[in-house]
């Protein structure tokens, strides 16, 4: 999934579920920011030296299984642990018990990093439909063929030139060779995997699944009660701006999040900080900090709490891997 599902419809489930918009934000952009923290050196704060938790990684290590412990299994592909005939216990699978484990436990929770273990952990969470099948390791499970597009009414061959580097490195993690299908909400496609069986995704009928069930997490963390016949009728303008594609092309990223915006404007009215997601703002508020030397003030920024609350999710899933 992408920033139109982490952000931008995590911050319009929240607002649902009542919320005020300040927590609402904060929940969106934990979400989010998991695809985007990929800092891993250490911030100088006076005399003190922070480290930072890496979320996500970009660069030819996601070949190592430091990145795949690290990472890919806490945040973006949560093992179901067992073997049910069709997946790997390494694999992903939707609402799988594991991935459930983290939103509990950040249900359970009544200190200042509740709302941030909330964003981290319904990111994990809601990822289990869009990768189900896929783990976050390097191995033949993950290896895709004959992948289709539903394009017009017809499937669609999706060959590339981009496979004969993926071949060549053998680069078989997490949804690589199915490129970015999975994480588009608009898209029906298909694939073959190792063993030869064919496995159809329709992405528009899988978001409304997760969204569903991020729904009422959230309604649960809130103390609220989902309204199945609002739900029916929320249901359909979510369904609508999933499968949100022009005849015969493709809608930005930018375009998919600004839908949300105008489809649910109250959900973003009140957010002094604008409607749309900065990947560099707790970042850089927090940089500032550091370089006046505040440490308190410093470790009570967004940035901070997030990446403990991330540090907890790390630890949570790793040790039932063990």
């Amino acid at each position: 999934m992408q920033k139109d599902f982490h952000y931008y419809a995590v911050m319009v489930l929240a607002h649902l579920a009542g919320f005020s918009p300040a927590e609402a934000r904060v929940i969106a952009y934990s979400s989010q920011f998991v695809d985007d923290s990929s800092d891993s050196g250490q911030v100088k704060v006076g005399d003190y030296y922070f480290d930072t938790v890496r979320t996500a990684h970009l660069g030819l290590q996601f070949f190592t299984w430091n990145v795949h412990k690290k990472i890919y299994f806490p945040f973006h592909f949560v093992p179901s642990l067992r073997w049910d005939g069709q997946y790997s216990p390494y694999a992903t699978t939707a609402d799988c018990t594991l991935s459930r484990l983290p939103v509990e436990r950040a249900l359970a929770e009544r200190g200042e990093l509740r709302l941030y273990q909330l964003g981290v952990a319904l990111h994990a969470y809601a990822d289990t439909w869009a990768h189900e099948g896929f783990s976050g390791r390097r191995h033949l499970e993950n290896d895709v063929r004959a992948l289709r597009r539903f394009v017009d009414g017809e499937w669609r061959r999706c060959r590339r030139a981009w496979d004969v580097v993926l071949d060549l490195f053998r680069a078989r993690v997490g949804h690589l060779q199915a490129y970015a299908y999975p994480d588009l909400p608009y898209e029906r496609w298909r694939y073959v995997d190792f063993r030869g069986r064919t496995f159809e995704r329709d992405n528009p009928a899988r978001f409304c699944h997760a969204a569903r069930a991020v729904f009422d997490w959230l309604c649960a963390a809130r103390g609220t009660r989902r309204v199945s016949g609002k739900w029916a009728s929320l249901e359909k303008q979510l369904r609508a701006l999933f499968a949100l594609v022009p005849a015969g092309g493709r809608h930005t990223l930018a375009e998919r999040c600004a839908a949300w915006v105008e489809t649910f404007p109250e959900a973003f009215a009140d957010n002094a900080l604008g409607p749309h997601y900065d990947p560099h703002q707790w970042r850089y508020e927090a940089l500032r900090i550091a370089g006046s030397g505040d440490l308190q003030s410093f470790l009570r920024t967004d940035l901070v709490r997030f990446q403990r609350a991330a540090l907890r999710q790390r630890f949570l899933v790793l040790e039932r891997m063990m």
